[in-house]
């Protein structure tokens, strides 16, 4: 039996890991870069590969989301041809060919920046170039330690929370850190992100002095990129950027003297960023200490600094706290994605229903034609009700259907009580 509708308006009534999860966020990063679509589609199938994805999938998932890269894989062979450069850099990942050159090209470009000027113009105070400088290192050291994982062969993941941690400062601080090494001294390049506030960063091509500098410190980049820091005076420094001894020390060492020993372990011609009492200040940690003596013992010297002056101890409860923080941060917004995919798809059903009632119904009729309304609303609901099968759709389809007819012109109010009529929410519930 057909329900009968009116078309009197009373008081208005307003009334979704898949790839989706996996991919939208590099895809909307990729696409901000303004990148080709080869390294996108390289970046996306690398991506979706490295997590069990067939190509099959992961081209059907692309051609739906992007309009552009649609009509790139419309030509033949280039959805194999990606697929298949990104199973060949995961392979040279996973057996390591490839990482020691990539490693060695993080080395040498931290090692590079650390010991060179900052650009003329990158607005980063004298005061804060030393911290900046320090979370430089620690993120190099970072890189260098996972460089081998399938997500970026370059690229190191950071969050604000992080490095908050590792530097003693607070999240907000580490942020603007973060953004001053990309935007102020463009020694890094944002390359994606992850969620959570993670951050894919890759440190940037040197220029012809940076790489003079490089030249000099061949001794050090090979150290580091080997895993090997230990063997030479510098890369021990670098690798110590994060040990709690020169952050959470109360009262003694921290970036100046990090720095200090930076540079004295440097060629001739380095150049670290400190003011001349920067600089004295630094060295008189570093001598108070006893860390500029030869063959020093670098890591043994900083284990006990840390414990004399109980950094080691307030740096662990720190980072616990930022890692728990960030935990809850990333379970949050994993749970807001969840939701938002789970939404998407329930509106995708809501269209399918409605496409197919207005293709039995017809299309709305004229707002002026009352009659033609009270018999096309009710013929709607005959059509749409059956397939309700829970409140959540009968929602998403009050929803999209109002929308339907507030595009079509009609009103809020008409348009309001008209899509509660065809699917209301209370009776599929």
């Amino acid at each position: 039996m057909t329900p009968r509708f009116s078309a009197d308006t009373g008081s208005s009534r307003p009334a979704r890991p898949a790839l989706g999860p996996l991919l939208s966020r590099t895809l909307a990063d990729r696409a901000r870069q303004h990148q080709t679509p080869q390294a996108r589609l390289l970046a996306l199938y690398t991506r979706a590969l490295a997590a069990g994805w067939s190509e099959p999938a992961v081209t059907a998932w692309i051609s739906s989301r992007d309009t552009e890269l649609r009509e790139v894989l419309a030509s033949p062979g280039v959805a194999r041809s990606a697929a298949a450069r990104a199973a060949r850099h995961l392979e040279e990942m996973r057996t390591g060919e490839g990482v020691d050159a990539a490693r060695r090209q993080i080395a040498r470009r931290a090692v590079a920046r650390l010991l060179s000027p900052l650009p003329d113009n990158a607005a980063i105070s004298s005061r804060a170039e030393p911290r900046v400088r320090l979370a430089a290192a620690v993120t190099a050291a970072r890189a260098v330690e996972v460089t081998g994982e399938p997500e970026a062969k370059t690229a190191v993941m950071v969050t604000a929370g992080w490095l908050a941690g590792q530097i003693n400062t607070t999240p907000r601080q580490a942020q603007k850190i973060l953004t001053a090494l990309e935007r102020g001294a463009r020694w890094t390049r944002r390359t994606g992100s992850a969620g959570g506030g993670r951050l894919l960063f890759r440190f940037t091509k040197l220029d012809a002095e940076a790489n003079e500098v490089a030249w000099a410190h061949g001794d050090a980049i090979e150290a580091l990129a080997q895993g090997r820091p230990d063997t030479d005076p510098l890369a021990a420094v670098i690798a110590t950027a994060a040990h709690p001894a020169w952050s959470y020390s109360e009262g003694a060492l921290g970036p100046r003297a990090f720095l200090a020993l930076l540079l004295h372990n440097a060629e001739p011609g380095a150049w670290v960023g400190l003011t001349p009492a920067g600089l004295r200040a630094g060295v008189k940690e570093l001598d108070r200490w006893g860390l500029r003596e030869p063959g020093i013992d670098l890591l043994s010297a900083l284990d006990t600094i840390a414990e004399e002056t109980l950094a080691v101890f307030v740096a662990t409860d720190r980072r616990r706290e930022m890692q728990e923080a960030s935990a809850r941060e990333r379970q949050r917004l994993e749970a807001y994605r969840a939701g938002r995919e789970e939404r998407y798809q329930r509106r995708r059903v809501a269209r399918a229903i409605l496409r197919r009632a207005l293709d039995v119904a017809g299309a709305p009729p004229s707002g002026t034609d009352r009659a033609a309304i009270e018999t096309w609303v009710p013929r709607l609901a005959v059509v749409v009700r059956p397939e309700l099968v829970d409140a959540e759709t009968a929602s998403a389809v009050h929803d999209e259907l109002g929308e339907i007819l507030a595009r079509a012109g009609f009103s809020a109010e008409f348009s309001g009580k008209a899509a509660a009529f065809v699917a209301p929410v209370a009776a599929a519930a």
